[in-house]
């Protein structure tokens, strides 16, 4: 599992979403392809697993919460209620991945930051809430 694989995904079906012709209900099919091979093992926390398999269930219910493999749900199949249902909830767990990827890659720059100029012979000044990574000569 890569969060930024799994950021790609959602943002693909984001746009879709976003971009794409047609009614909600037709963005929304475009969305589920984008995303179509996603599963559970994809997203990094009990929470966004939870988000994930909901979301599944909305756009296919009665189907475990792994859509791999699976053929679009039939756009006529969705009331207008239930698309906008589904466009929030992908919104919303595009939204958290976003949050949690930002968190992890920002966590490994300021290591990474600090290794480097620790490294370098610079004093090593980690951000507050960080403990030293490394001692200054």
């Amino acid at each position: 599992m890569s969060i930024g694989y799994t950021w790609e995904k959602l943002s693909d079906a984001v746009l879709a979403l976003a971009c794409s012709d047609g009614i909600l209900q037709h963005r929304l099919a475009r969305a589920y392809r984008a995303m179509d091979i996603l599963t559970s093992d994809d997203f990094p926390d009990d929470e966004l697993r939870e988000a994930y398999a909901k979301l599944v269930h909305a756009w296919r219910p009665g189907e475990p919460g792994d859509v791999e493999g699976t053929v679009a749900p039939a756009r006529a199949a969705l009331r207008p209620d239930q698309a906008r249902a589904i466009a929030e909830k992908l919104l919303l767990l595009y939204t958290d991945i976003t949050r949690f990827e930002e968190q992890h890659y920002r966590s490994l720059s300021a290591r990474d930051l600090s290794r480097n100029h620790c490294a370098q012979g610079e004093a090593c000044t980690p951000p507050d809430d960080a403990q030293p990574l490394c001692v200054s000569p």
